[in-house]
């Protein structure tokens, strides 16, 4: 877990996690208007949302070079052994956890292992909201591509555990939605939002991969779904406070906070935005 952005104000934790072959940092960054770095979470949303504490939360998920041989199942536990250590000073805040393409099976893995280990319940009993930002929950084609080019360069510690976990119609994405659908259908206040792709994606800017992660396995049926105008690449990426990426994000936090507001959480945990309800 990456420092976080501490405020004597908060009222609202945002936990970010990242996808494959990602950083914890660079993975939020981009180039911004006058090509300075932008990194969203640090650059932008403090201004609209000055009362949030963000995290975000580092793991190993090369799949190329040096790869990992960890589980989604074994970084979710990492999850949330850092989120434990982290909210000692913020115990009853309110979470919100953002998870960018397998960041976000990563999330549902550790909700699931939240419910069923009581070291990690409050944990869940806290999660008002998950926003997934182009997560397979059905598997994407485009990892079977990536794990083709793997094999063939093992050689360089390439691995295809992680991408086959993330196969189209993986059997164990099947049994991770059944089981996360269970808790939530449960778990009345934990507001879901997902946010799709609406461009292809070009690797290199040369190399035409399609949609990475297509929109009906990209969305719930349970879920706030809101359409993006980016590639799954830029889909956590936001440039400045008008990026579309951004304003999605803000508008699935102001759902969010809506739907916590009607299911009860106090007044004083909801005063969060500075930026209008969208």
């Amino acid at each position: 877990m990456l420092p976080s952005l501490n405020s004597t104000l908060t009222v609202f934790s945002v936990v970010a996690v990242h996808g494959l072959g990602a950083h914890p940092e660079f993975t939020w960054t981009t180039r911004g208007p006058n090509q300075s770095r932008v990194n969203w979470l640090t650059d932008l949303f403090p201004r609209d949302f000055s009362k949030a504490r963000v995290m975000t939360f580092g793991h190993n998920s090369d799949w190329f070079v040096r790869a990992s041989n960890n589980t989604p199942f074994e970084n979710a536990k990492m999850l949330l052994r850092a989120v434990n250590e982290e909210r000692r000073e913020h115990h009853k805040c309110p979470i919100i956890f953002i998870g960018h393409s397998f960041g976000g099976i990563i999330i549902k893995e550790a909700i699931c292992l939240a419910e069923t280990d009581k070291q990690y319940r409050d944990i869940l009993d806290d999660t008002i909201g998950i926003i997934f930002l182009g997560t397979p929950h059905q598997g994407s084609n485009v990892s079977q591509f990536g794990a083709l080019i793997a094999r063939l360069t093992r050689v360089f510690g390439s691995s295809t555990i992680l991408l086959k976990s993330l196969y189209r119609d993986n059997p164990h994405l099947s049994d991770l939605q059944e089981r996360f659908m269970s808790v939530i259908r449960r778990r009345k206040d934990i507001k879901l939002v997902t946010m799709y792709e609406k461009h292809h994606t070009y690797f290199a800017q040369l190399i035409y991969l399609g949609f990475i992660v297509e929109r009906n396995a990209a969305v719930l049926d349970v879920a706030e779904n809101i359409a993006v105008e980016k590639d799954h690449m830029g889909l956590n990426k936001c440039a400045s406070p008008d990026d579309p990426a951004y304003d999605a994000i803000c508008q699935g936090i102001n759902k969010i906070r809506d739907h916590a507001e009607s299911r009860g959480w106090k007044k004083n945990y909801l005063n969060w935005s500075e930026r209008s309800r969208l």
